[in-house]
């Protein structure tokens, strides 16, 4: 299954969104999700993580 998530929408984002959906790839495998907003901060969260 692939869903697309606005990683920049929340009070906490992106962080909460990030980090949401690194776990909920971890926990179901065949998850894919595609994570939309501002590219460069994305890019560096995944990194950090």
């Amino acid at each position: 299954m692939r869903i697309a998530l606005d990683a920049m929408g929340g009070d906490d984002a992106p962080e909460i969104n990030v980090d949401g959906a690194i776990a909920a790839v971890q926990t179901h495998p065949d998850l894919e999700v595609l994570l939309v907003g501002d590219e460069g901060v994305i890019k560096d969260m995944l990194s950090a993580r």
